[in-house]
């Protein structure tokens, strides 16, 4: 896994780099400097609706006793933060997410069922999110080539989720037990308990299917409002869009984000997505490298916070269980 990992890595940069170099870096600097600051934080205040909505989804497969939707949004930042910056880790924001509901009060296990229930609403929504994508490609041009390529990865994603929901209750649960120790031990984590009841709380979240339909209407909502950050850093950028056309291109980056899940933080993978579906409604590769560009700023941006909430939330967490202790 360390090996796939870091050549996904020195290959991603390898693309950027070219893509960069390719389009001039100069050019792709001016391309930036045009949308400036301003582009930037339109961006990051654009991400947020979709980043709650996720949150709110969050709270959907949760099976803990607190259901308060600020603090799943929070968990959902810390999340969302910590898997931007340790994304060389896989599934780095997960764990966060999942320790984030520990400070918070949750069982390992509950925490452990809600994350797994909920990163698989989230495929099964993005599943969603990419037909709409291909519908509309279809519509723009039935003719091109990439409808073909994204129609097969659509049949072969289908299965692959559904396979994902079955396996939840077999192997993947002792991998990430396993994991999670590994976690705890690197970072002096107290141990964690109860992870043998994981099953039993995944059980218990499918049984409530109301609320997991809901998680998964919420999330599709969630990709369609992430839309209107693209939209905007197009707009100011100095190119915009469509909103139909920007719909199908984010639905088709993150969908191949996901497939190439083995490169971190899809290094070179998100940019070269950026130039081959834009390019298709007219984007030249330097406007596209600089949309890439902006939604990286906003992801460091937004991991800042994120991973100061995270320490505020674990040295809590620690001084409550040092009170109790009598240390």
């Amino acid at each position: 896994m360390k090996t796939a990992i870091l050549i996904g890595l020195f290959a991603g940069l390898a693309l950027a780099v070219g893509l960069l170099v390719n389009s001039g870096v100069a050019d792709v600097g001016h391309a930036i400097a045009v949308g400036g600051w301003t582009a930037l934080l339109a961006v990051t205040a654009l991400h947020l609706p979709s980043m709650a909505l996720c949150g709110l989804a969050w709270r959907q497969t949760s099976c803990g006793t607190n259901n308060n939707s600020g603090l799943f949004i929070l968990s959902r930042l810390v999340r969302d933060g910590a898997g931007s910056v340790i994304s060389i880790l896989p599934i780095s924001g997960e764990l966060a997410g999942m320790r984030a509901l520990v400070c918070y009060g949750f069982t390992a296990s509950d925490a452990i069922a809600s994350v797994v229930v909920d990163i698989t609403m989230e495929l099964l929504s993005q599943l969603a999110f990419s037909i709409i994508g291909v519908t509309l490609l279809y519509w723009q041009d039935p003719h091109d080539p990439i409808i073909k390529t994204s129609i097969f990865g659509i049949v072969v994603a289908i299965p692959a989720v559904f396979g994902f929901m079955r396996v939840q209750r077999s192997g993947l649960l002792s991998w990430l037990e396993q994991l999670s120790f590994r976690l705890a031990e690197a970072q002096q984590w107290p141990a964690v308990r109860g992870v043998a009841k994981i099953e039993a709380a995944i059980r218990k979240l499918y049984v409530r299917r109301h609320r997991i339909w809901q998680a998964f209407l919420l999330h599709l909502v969630a990709w369609m409002a992430g839309a209107a950050e693209t939209w905007a850093g197009l707009w100011f950028l100095g190119h915009p869009l469509a909103v139909w056309q920007v719909l199908a291109i984010e639905s088709l980056v993150y969908a191949i984000r996901t497939v190439v899940f083995f490169v971190p933080a899809a290094v070179g993978v998100q940019e070269g997505s950026y130039v081959m579906l834009g390019a298709i409604f007219g984007l030249g590769s330097q406007v596209a490298l600089a949309m890439s560009l902006l939604k990286r700023g906003r992801e460091l941006l937004l991991a800042m916070p994120a991973l100061v909430m995270w320490q505020i939330l674990e040295n809590r967490l620690l001084l409550r269980r040092r009170i109790v202790s009598g240390d």
